[in-house]
């Protein structure tokens, strides 16, 4: 507050007295964009109409200021006397706090801490409630976190900071097949992830491996810093070594053979209807034909395979068509022959005119050649066979011809 003085002229005598007309403004501070700022002068015992004059310019009773920097602004005040009072004041202002947070943007995996760091300003409190300027988290969501930062002359101003969280892989392995034998692949495929580190050194999706015996793979997937890992053990199978062994491989047909086959836990036989058991390790076999018997051997999923080939002489038969029954010990007797055994059958022969001269059910008996003790004479007779073999008795052959009986 400035004083004023007045006084009153005469032709003899100037009186000078005390003015009491007094003006005051108040100084004040603000922050820096908290205006405008309205200044009224207070006038103390001024008379009445009052004038008034500021610094900037203006005449009103009010002056609105707009300041950007520490101001000092004065007004004069002139009232009906012509008596005037100064007062001035001074607008300081304050700057806004430049606030920052560090990180102000950054990513990290889900559920892992990150502190959140705020300078610039004296004081802080942040969007959760939490005052100081160091805040601690560990978010599982992407979140934006604001903090307001606060000088000691209550200038305020605020910063943000966004943490995007990434998701941690979740890492699926799988392996076709999933179990081997030795000497076989697999392939081992890993998903869930944008990059892979196998403990085998490679780093790509999917592997092919060869492992000697039942082996554990690990690998790590990663979304760009978070990671996950995961395993898988493939299983390994020894491979049998299936050794047969046969009793005979050149046999007549209805000929039994023994066969075993060693090496391997389980077996399956094919080749022959007449195997006599599938899944046995030790069977027999009569073949009617050339051909191979095998055995497959399992050790779970792995096999081997062995065969023999089992070479089987047709069961033929021979029919002898002269003969000369003289008893001179040459071709005496007609007689059928044949390298199988024959089971159950029978034989007929009968003379031109249809008579039945000789029959026997024993297929190893011979015809001397005679009909009641007697030598029947020379021509052709005819002969019927009916037999089965041993081997196959419910299958039947029939043979029919004729004979010549010389002299």
């Amino acid at each position: 507050m400035i004083g004023g003085y007045c006084g009153i002229i005469s032709s003899d005598t100037i009186w000078i007295k005390d003015n009491p007309f007094k003006v005051y403004l108040s100084d004040s501070e603000i922050c820096e964009g908290d205006v405008p700022v309205t200044l009224t002068p207070t006038v103390v015992e001024g008379r009445y109409p009052l004038s008034f004059l500021w610094n900037t310019g203006e005449s009103l009773s009010s002056l609105i200021v707009y300041p950007d920097t520490t101001t000092i602004y004065s007004v004069t005040v002139t009232d009906s006397l012509s008596c005037n009072a100064t007062a001035e004041a001074m607008i300081t202002v304050n700057p806004l706090p430049n606030v920052f947070i560090s990180p102000d943007d950054t990513s990290v995996c889900g559920g892992n801490s990150v502190d959140l760091i705020a300078y610039g300003a004296d004081n802080y409190i942040w969007s959760n409630g939490f005052n100081g300027d160091t805040l601690t988290i560990s978010p599982y969501n992407t979140t934006t976190y604001y903090v307001t930062g606060t000088t000691d002359a209550g200038c305020t101003n605020s910063a943000q900071a966004t943490i995007n969280i990434i998701p941690y892989p979740n890492i699926v392995i799988s392996a076709s097949p999933p179990a081997i034998c030795v000497g076989e692949s697999s392939k081992l495929r890993a998903s869930g992830a944008n990059n892979f580190v196998w403990n085998t050194g490679d780093s790509t999706n999917q592997i092919i491996v060869t492992p000697d015996n039942t082996t554990s793979y690990t690998v790590t997937g990663y979304i760009q810093s978070c990671s996950q890992t995961a395993n898988i053990t493939l299983e390994v199978y020894p491979t049998p070594e299936v050794i047969l062994s046969v009793s005979e491989t050149h046999i007549v047909q209805g000929d039994v053979i023994d066969l075993q086959a060693e090496g391997a836990i389980e077996y399956r036989w094919y080749g022959d209807n007449s195997i006599s058991c599938l899944n046995c390790d030790i069977i027999t076999a009569a073949p009617l034909f050339s051909d191979e018997i095998c055995v497959v051997g399992f050790n779970s999923n792995c096999t081997d395979t062995a065969c023999a080939y089992i070479e089987v002489d047709p069961c033929e038969i021979f029919i002898p068509n002269t003969f000369t029954p003289i008893k001179n010990d040459l071709n005496d007797t007609w007689q059928i022959s044949t390298q199988c055994q024959i089971g159950i059958g029978e034989l007929r022969i009968y003379d031109r005119w249809g008579k039945q001269i000789f029959y026997t059910t024993n297929l190893s008996d011979s015809w001397d050649g005679t009909y009641n003790g007697e030598i029947v004479k020379p021509g052709v007779y005819t002969y019927y066979i009916l037999f089965s073999y041993s081997h196959t008795p419910t299958i039947y052959y029939t043979y029919q011809g004729s004979i010549m009986v010389l002299e």
